[in-house]
């Protein structure tokens, strides 16, 4: 599932201040955008739910502030 921006614009009206992270999958499409405006509304993005490589991760963070994934198995 692409992420739902209608959604964070909608919780962010709704609830000023409340959303501080959002976890997303930086490898589906529109994730880079959601995490630009994820940055401008000063909302960390934490990637997760994810199969993305870590060219896509640190590509992600060249779009906005993003935690990285770090798997707890080896």
């Amino acid at each position: 599932m692409p992420p739902q921006k209608e959604w964070v614009e909608k919780w962010v009206s709704t609830y000023p201040g409340l959303v501080k992270m959002l976890t997303l999958a930086p490898e589906t499409e529109g994730a880079f955008g959601l995490i630009e405006r994820l940055r401008e509304l000063g909302i960390v993005s934490a990637c997760g739910h994810t199969d993305a490589s870590y060219e896509t991760v640190t590509e992600a963070a060249k779009h906005g502030r993003v935690m990285p994934y770090i798997p707890s198995t080896p």
